[in-house]
């Protein structure tokens, strides 16, 4: 087993430059869970989500295991914890849920299509969720995957969450029962 301690991790929080009121939000749900982080000046695209895979991918590009990726939308939910009991064999722990899903060669994520499985007692197993907003990375080979991902993401004009979404089924991701956050 390993702990995950959002107080001693790495944690880096994607802005755009011109959303300052969603920097003091995200601001505010972070002091209120006592977590530090660094603020990444998110790069701006026409396509939004654009922006958002390449600024995902320089963030992960950097990344090492331990790292929580923020998107600057989270919301707090009722489920206020930093401190995390994992498996060893878990590659990332998504902090929050989306409900749109990946079905294979669909160009779009789907409402009310994502698929997890209990895990154990804890945490759910995720295998096609798309979103990233609250993500630890644990594993070098999950960071490399993530970061692959959103490379062919951006070279094919494909939403970085959809990719993210179509490579989870290999690899080990659990989001606890009673997610911290929202997007």
């Amino acid at each position: 087993m390993r702990t995950v301690d959002l107080k001693t991790t790495i944690n880096i929080l994607i802005n755009l430059d011109e959303q300052p009121h969603r920097l003091e939000s995200s601001t505010e749900c972070l002091n209120k869970l006592e977590i530090p982080f660094s603020r990444y000046s998110a790069i701006k695209h026409s396509l939004g989500i654009v922006g958002c895979g390449m600024s995902h991918h320089a963030v992960i590009s950097e990344a090492t295991p331990g790292t929580l990726v923020l998107e600057d939308d989270i919301g707090l939910t009722d489920n206020i914890q930093t401190l995390f009991t994992l498996p060893d064999e878990a590659d990332a722990l998504y902090l929050g849920v989306a409900d749109h899903g990946y079905i294979r060669n669909d160009p779009v994520g789907r409402r009310g299509v994502v698929l997890t499985t209990q895990y154990n007692k804890e945490y759910k197993r995720v295998f096609n969720m798309c979103g990233a907003h609250a993500v630890v990375y644990l594993t070098e080979r999950y960071i490399l995957a993530a970061k692959n991902i959103a490379k062919e993401c951006l070279e094919n004009d494909i939403a970085w969450d959809l990719g993210i979404a179509r490579i989870q089924r290999h690899y080990n991701i659990l989001t606890p029962n009673a997610p911290v956050f929202y997007q």
